[in-house]
Parts: structure tokens; sequence; C-alpha cells
């Protein structure tokens, strides 16, 4: 924690008017949107949160969805700044996230915004879900969704599913 902090307040910004740059300026608060910091930084803060999820698992704490024929595990996917945990709908599992994103939280100083933040399942009991997303502290999920444009819940082979991804790609 101490470096990613020395990495925010070492710097120094300066502005170029008409070409010339401006005395440097110490920024007294963290980063700014579009900061070109920001994604080495989440991705070294994420990586924290990955390997928790990591050791869940090989300690068996944590059981992942087995996706296709050859049963590969899926726990966690992580792109840009959002987070999508993947597993058994279980209340261990439930138990395990919260436990684990409230370390996550104690260790790195940082605070999960669980109002942006939801949980959904797929093929399970909508009373079940709510309950879980109650316990979380976080929207429920409504389901089918999308993640990075592709659809999630869905029966795959519907080419009602498919079609807006395939228009957008024919588009481009």
């Amino acid at each position: 924690r101490q470096w990613i902090s020395a990495c925010l307040h070492s710097a120094t910004i300066s502005i170029l008017v008409n070409g010339s740059p401006t005395k440097e300026i110490v920024p007294s608060r963290g980063l700014r949107q579009g900061d070109p910091l920001a994604p080495m930084l989440f991705n070294i803060v994420a990586e924290g949160l990955t390997g928790m999820m990591r050791e869940a698992v090989n300690k068996n704490l944590y059981r992942s969805f087995l996706s296709g024929k050859q049963n590969e595990p899926i726990n966690i996917l992580q792109y840009a700044d959002d987070t999508v945990f993947v597993g058994e709908a279980s209340w261990d599992n439930i138990l395990v996230l919260k436990s684990m994103l409230r370390g996550f939280e104690m260790v790195s100083g940082l605070r999960i915004n669980y109002a942006k933040s939801q949980f959904g399942v797929v093929g399970f009991q909508a009373n079940w879900a709510q309950q879980a997303a109650q316990f979380l502290n976080c929207r429920q999920l409504d389901t089918p969704f999308y993640y990075l444009g592709m659809p999630i819940a869905v029966k795959a082979s519907s080419m009602v599913v498919w079609e807006p991804l395939l228009n957008k790609f024919q588009a481009k």
C-alpha cells in the first residue's frame, strides 16, 4: 500500500500553455479521471483480489463454475475496472465471497461500492438470488445480461441472442 501511495503522492504535474510548460504542481488528491497511471495501479490492486480468489479455490473454500467439455474452472473475470465472480450458487460460496471482499477492503484500504455492485445467478431460484444479493448488500442482477457485449445466462444456440452482436460486427 505504501508503494502505491508513493506513486500517487510523488507525482508532479506541469501544464503546457502556448507550448511552454508551467511551474510544476504537486497534486493534493489521488488520481484524476483519465490519469495514465490508473490502469497500472488497478492491475496491481486487482492482482491482490485475484490472488485471494486463487487461494480460496486452492483450499477448496470456493467452488468455481465448470465450463465446456473439459470442465475448465472459471471463478473471476476482470476487465478495466470491472470484476465478475463466477462460481456455484451456494451459501458456502456466498460466505467466502463476502469474507474475501471484506478482507480485500481491509488489506487494500479501498472501499467496494456495493451500490454499484450486482449479484445474479443462472438457472436458480429467484428467491435465493434475492436473499444472497441482500446478504452481500448489493442489487440483484436481472438475467439475461450482457458482459463485454456477450449475452450471459441465455440459451447459447438461440439466434435471437446472437443477432445484436452479429449486427455490430457486420456494421463495422
